[in-house]
């Protein structure tokens, strides 16, 4: 149903309701940055598989930055995910895996934005967040196309 909707809607929520703080965190962004470096580097053969060859590449640009320098673009952000999303369509390999595979992506993004917004207001946080939505909603024709591809499967 999705493939064929050409804009995203609102939907209902339920449960508490939450907002943004600029309250302090205890997350280590070194480490994040670590653990994300680390994490693509040593799944690089299994990365080949899941991303397309034009985002690896660039994530391995990203990941070769000194720590500094470190940003996850939100366009790469969302063709990463889509690149997983779609991956696990195709089961293109044990699903588990994949879903672990994420996790340093998952630790990269937290940390770019973080770092990002670290002087950022809880409005200015939102508007970010917003941001990455329409992002989503521009390379949605991406997500299209490989969701239709016909894939080999690895495993």
């Amino acid at each position: 149903m999705w493939l064929d909707s050409q804009r995203s809607q609102q939907v209902p929520t339920f449960g508490p309701e939450h907002e943004l703080t600029s309250e302090t965190t205890e997350l280590d962004p070194h480490r994040m940055f670590e653990m994300f470096r680390s994490g693509v580097t040593e799944l690089e053969p299994i990365l080949s598989v899941i991303l397309d060859p034009d985002t690896l590449i660039e994530i391995k640009n990203v990941v070769a930055l000194p720590e500094g320098q470190f940003r996850f673009r939100p366009d790469l952000w969302v063709r990463t995910v889509y690149d997983f999303a779609s991956s696990y369509h195709h089961a293109v390999i044990n699903r588990d895996h994949l879903v672990q595979a994420f996790a340093p992506f998952y630790r990269g993004m937290t940390n770019s934005f973080l770092i990002e917004h670290s002087d950022s207001s809880p409005a200015e946080m939102e508007a970010a967040s917003e941001m990455l939505c329409a992002e989503f909603e521009l390379q949605k024709p991406y997500l299209r196309e490989r969701w239709k591809a016909n894939v080999e499967v690895k495993s």
